[in-house]
């Protein structure tokens, strides 16, 4: 699991994913409320997949991510975010 905003993140580790040929779960855990987020990961993923010329290619359903903790949007903070902080 880790942080997933722009995508740049997550589709690199999808593509590693590829090339290794590895069967682990990439998740990413959203933290903004930008619109068609699976897309945008799967566009730079395959434009790095391209590049490096590897056969396979990320599809959109292989694109794991959770909004279940998203607030109001990036870098506002909640009140179950600020009580963590408290408790860390």
């Amino acid at each position: 699991m880790f942080a997933s905003s722009t995508g740049t993140t997550h589709a690199g580790l999808l593509v590693g994913r590829l090339q290794a040929k590895a069967r682990i779960q990439i998740l990413g855990i959203r933290n903004d409320l930008d619109p068609g987020p699976q897309e945008v990961v799967c566009r730079i993923a395959n434009s790095l997949a391209e590049l490096l010329r590897l056969k396979g290619r990320i599809k959109i359903d292989g694109v794991e991510l959770n909004g279940d903790y998203v607030g109001e949007d990036f870098g506002v903070p909640t009140e179950d975010g600020t009580e963590a902080l408290r408790l860390l």
